[in-house]
């Protein structure tokens, strides 16, 4: 599917499709402030969230970026949990599953990951190891699951990067991985509890990087 360049009218429109009765509720409240506010199209949604907006919400919130889809912005709420894994659910549709903050998953996007094994690399990124193998999942032109298999190496870093609306000290780790056919880069911010605060993840070919940024906890 095609993302436009601000989704700001399907994030007004968040989540019916959610289970999560609280969830809905709130989502719905942080759609009133929106829709109170004045702005026009080309505004980010980003740059329209305020944190007591979020606040008042009383559940977790993240937005994700799309550079290879003009900078689109989602708003992502949690729908379930079970086991570490959560899944996270957009206005329009679209859905996302993480493990332990890393993206294991993508649903809707077009060319999505169908899934991850992030073992090793859960191991590598909490600074346990230096290395790590990953393997993604992806459908083929024939609705065939086709895997694809990446070495990973690992750098850490002390930074700083914004989220929950304020600039925090954290740790940044560099994933270098590299397949038979690609090599890609991601980036993650872990705060001081080993938490993943924001991240630039490789979702595919299809559908480029995503920039994560939790709202709120």
């Amino acid at each position: 599917m095609k993302f436009p360049a601000f989704l700001l009218a399907a994030t007004l429109a968040l989540t019916a499709c959610s289970s999560d009765s609280e969830t809905s509720r709130a989502v719905d409240m942080l759609r009133g402030m929106l829709a109170a506010k004045r702005a026009g199209p080309q505004l980010a949604l980003r740059d329209r969230l305020t944190p007591d907006m979020v606040a008042q919400t009383g559940t977790p919130l993240q937005i994700a970026s799309f550079a290879q889809r003009a900078g689109a912005q989602i708003l992502f709420a949690p729908e379930t949990q079970n086991r570490g894994y959560v899944s996270w659910r957009s206005p329009t549709g679209e859905s996302i599953v993480t493990l332990g903050g890393l993206l294991q998953a993508t649903r809707g996007m077009g060319g999505d990951l169908m899934s991850a094994d992030l073992a090793d690399v859960q191991v590598a990124v909490s600074g346990q190891a230096r290395r790590a193998e990953r393997v993604h999942r992806y459908l083929d032109g024939e609705n065939h699951i086709v895997a694809m298999a990446f070495v990973c190496d690992y750098a850490r870093t002390p930074d700083q990067t914004t989220a929950y609306f304020r600039t925090l000290a954290v740790t940044r780790v560099t994933e270098t991985c590299t397949g038979l056919n690609d090599r890609f880069e991601n980036r993650y911010w872990l705060d001081g509890a080993g938490r993943i605060v924001r991240s630039v993840e490789w979702i595919g070919p299809a559908v480029g990087w995503v920039e994560r940024e939790q709202l709120a906890r």
